[in-house]
């Protein structure tokens, strides 16, 4: 019934009103959301229950969080819009079986505090980006980052320190 619920209000555009009703509803769902938190318009959260939100964190519009693998995002984050943060990918090794009825493989996904994550950016399962980081527009991260960096690229890597 709460999925419904926020399904009927993730679109709603009025600004940190909106983001308020989400963020309750949100928190009913069995999200973690810390303090000063802005969820934008649009924001699908698959597996709200393994999914932490620290304080002062701004997810911008059209972003799509699935949580399955546990998604922990810490203090003073902004993620910008159309980021995609993926905590689980298909098994494909079985040539005799469709990749579909394979299974997944899970990890947890970690953003540490202080962290902007540039918009369209993919996180991949393992993915461990540590605090003081910019991650570029597009960019693809699938591995631990070593922090106080700026990172980009397909895959991202170290462009430069901060």
């Amino acid at each position: 019934m709460l999925s419904l619920l926020y399904s009927l209000v993730r679109n709603l555009r009025f600004g940190t009103y909106g983001s308020r009703i989400r963020c309750a509803l949100l928190r009913r769902m069995g999200v973690k959301i810390g303090a000063n938190t802005f969820i934008g318009p649009n924001i699908t959260i698959v597996h709200p229950e393994c999914l932490t939100i620290g304080n002062n964190v701004s997810i911008h519009q059209d972003c799509y969080i699935d949580a399955v693998g546990i998604v922990q995002i810490g203090n003073d984050i902004s993620i910008a819009h159309q980021v995609s943060i993926i905590s689980f990918n298909h098994r494909f090794s079985n040539p005799s079986t469709p990749i579909r009825n394979q299974g997944y493989d899970i990890q947890k996904i970690t953003i540490d505090d202080n962290v902007w994550i540039g918009c369209k950016s993919v996180l991949l399962p393992g993915t461990h980006i540590k605090s003081r980081s910019v991650v570029a527009a597009m960019a693809l991260c699938n591995k631990e980052y070593l922090g106080n960096e700026i990172i980009g690229g397909l895959p991202a890597h170290h462009i430069k320190d901060i």
